[in-house]
């Protein structure tokens, strides 16, 4: 069975929900391989039945049969057939109590406890009535303009619950976004989530990442997100010089502002992208971002040959998803190799998987501090994961408000890279940075606050640092861990 199609079951009347005709029963024999026992939620919030290809619904309003249950249209919008899915379970209990109507009982309900919403779940499971929820499906190219697919739709006189390729020679799944598409004919092609980049997709045969830009649709910035999610994919990240060259050669001969995945929706936090890639490259056009309160997606626009901006997230927009061949089956990522090795530090150094950390107290510019770190034969510090973050503030940092760390743009003005030349694989920016895009200057990056969120700063000003060096590795070489290690 699909994973969004259920069989409904009472408890109290011991039997599932079946729609024969145009009626509807408890019949005592579930069966989860029959149609008219099969229901899934489709668009506004109604309730499809895959065996009479109608919609679950009440009478007509204003007449004697408005308790009257049965099976409709879905296209007839003057019957009650929305429904909550909280609340199903009781009005089901109410309507299967009476006989009026085209409502049928195969048995007597019970009372008292028996006619809650928790009565009623899906078959062979205890999800509730709720646990199978419909999802807007947001369509791509076509002439809808990114509108979501209608669920149920018909063509061709035929009901569809779910995208076909039906009356199309090239296979590819395509829905209705309009109830009847005879009608309008309005329509969209589906979201397919899938390893390859072979259709929608433009490749980048260096990087492998593959591109979508969806240029004709007008959506928020998260109704964007999710059609990128909806096929394996995000919001564009941006993170080095090369994809931005890249991307602006695809931008070429269009006019347009389109959003990307940067945000600071985190109000915890700093902009960041919705993908979790590091946040080390910037783009952003003069006096950008601004209107911090109201203005938390970023956009790229081709007028500014590809700079950023940040605008209201509910505003419609085009947008661009980004990806990787084989992202979704992608293995996580292996443990920390030196989570468990016990180093051995110089005096007034601290350990910590595998480095050691001091505290430099005294005052100095960013360029005097790091030359300090690299008589002790270290570097400023650079941090990777949130784990090394956490111990930082917990055990190095502790009472100092403000202190230096490697994190700098002083190579390539806008990209941000360690000083000691590792990879710059993790970001945790203060909210509302960085903000280096006024040519101010602030080159070099310093952890302040007790979460220790980041700032860009000018190099010149006088702070404590922090320094980091590989350990010695101990006699023994592991603490205690008697598992098998990879």
């Amino acid at each position: 069975m699909e994973p969004n199609v259920f069989v409904i079951f009472s408890h109290g009347l011991q039997g599932c929900l079946e729609a024969q005709g145009g009626q509807v029963r408890v019949s005592p024999a579930c069966n989860t391989s029959l149609p008219a026992q099969r229901w899934k939620w489709v668009s506004r919030n109604r309730l499809f039945n895959l065996g009479t290809m109608q919609c679950l619904g009440t009478g007509w309003p204003g007449t004697n049969t408005t308790t009257s249950l049965g099976m409709y249209e879905c296209d007839r919008e003057a019957l009650n057939l929305r429904w909550n899915c909280r609340t199903l379970g009781d009005q089901l209990s109410l309507l299967l109590g009476g006989r009026s109507g085209n409502a049928s009982k195969a048995g007597t309900p019970e009372r008292g406890d028996q006619t809650r919403s928790g009565q009623w779940r899906l078959y062979g499971s205890d999800e509730d009535l709720c646990a199978r929820p419909y999802y807007e499906v947001y369509t791509i190219q076509g002439n809808s303009h990114g509108k979501p697919c209608t669920i149920p739709f018909k063509y061709d006189n035929q009901w569809f619950h779910g995208c076909t390729s039906t009356g199309r020679e090239d296979g590819h799944l395509w829905c209705a976004t309009t109830q009847d598409y005879g009608k309008d004919e309005r329509w969209g092609f589906c979201p397919i989530k899938g390893n390859d980049c072979e259709t929608f997709w433009d490749k980048d045969q260096l990087t492998d990442s593959c591109y979508q830009f969806n240029f004709q649709s007008t959506l928020s910035w998260r109704e964007a997100w999710a059609s990128c999610e909806q096929q394996g994919a995000d919001l564009l990240s941006i993170t080095e010089i090369h994809e931005q060259t890249y991307i602006n050669g695809l931008l070429t001969g269009y006019s347009s502002t389109l959003w990307i995945g940067l945000n600071d929706l985190d109000t915890s936090g700093g902009w960041q992208w919705s993908d979790n890639s590091p946040l080390k490259y910037l783009n952003w056009e003069s006096d950008q971002p601004d209107n911090p309160s109201e203005e938390n997606c970023g956009v790229i626009r081709t007028e500014s040959s590809g700079g950023w901006q940040n605008r209201d997230c509910s505003i419609a927009l085009p947008y661009v998803c980004k990806k990787k061949p084989n992202a979704t089956a992608a293995e996580p990522p292996p443990p920390d190799v030196w989570a468990n090795v016990k180093v051995e530090c110089e005096p007034s150094w601290q350990a910590f998987q595998g480095h050691c950390y001091r505290l430099q107290a005294e005052k100095r510019s960013w360029q005097e501090s790091k030359k300090m770190c690299l008589r002790g034969g270290g570097d400023l510090l650079s941090i990777h994961s949130m784990a090394e973050l956490e111990f930082i503030t917990k055990q190095i940092k502790q009472e100092v408000e403000e202190l230096w760390i490697g994190l700098n743009d002083l190579k390539l003005q806008m990209n941000f890279e360690w000083s000691d030349g590792s990879l710059v694989s993790f970001t945790h920016w203060h909210p509302f940075e960085p903000n280096n895009f006024r040519d101010s200057l602030e080159d070099c990056v310093t952890i302040w606050g007790p979460e220790g969120r980041w700032n860009d700063s000018p190099c010149n000003q006088s702070l404590p640092s922090i320094c980091k060096k590989a350990g010695q590795l101990s006699q023994g070489a592991a603490e205690e861990d008697h598992g098998c290690r990879k």
